[in-house]
């Protein structure tokens, strides 16, 4: 059963520019340890960044929370060996799953040129 859904969607210019400004306090803020090292291993990282943060931001949204009570790095997003996006929840994140029943959370990233959209499911069995 769907418990939530959230969608986003962010231009990539916007992030390239924020992240050009304050690399490492904008890197830091919003992504976890074993995500910063995905990220280092990536000659153009904007289209990850924009991407994860857009992902980030539609797993909040399907909390219906958004980012503030649930925060940037509760929700971490990795890379399966088959490419799709994992989602781990910590923090206020995995707390508002507990409560909710919240068995799975299913994630979609998309980039374009110009754009990065992301649509997460929050899943209860």
């Amino acid at each position: 059963m769907i418990i939530g859904l959230g969608v986003d969607i962010i231009e990539i210019a916007r992030i390239k520019k924020v992240y050009n400004k304050f690399p490492w306090k904008f890197v830091n803020k919003l992504f976890s340890d074993r995500e910063q090292k995905k990220l280092m291993t990536l000659h153009n990282p904007n289209e990850y960044i924009s991407g994860r943060f857009a992902a980030k931001e539609a797993v909040a949204k399907a909390f219906g929370t958004g980012i503030g009570q649930v925060r940037w790095k509760d929700i971490e997003i990795l890379t399966a060996d088959e490419g799709y996006p994992v989602v781990n929840l910590h923090g206020e994140a995995l707390n508002k799953a507990e409560e909710l029943g919240v068995t799975k959370v299913y994630l979609s990233i998309s980039h374009s040129k110009t754009s990065a959209v992301a649509n997460a499911i929050l899943w209860s069995d």
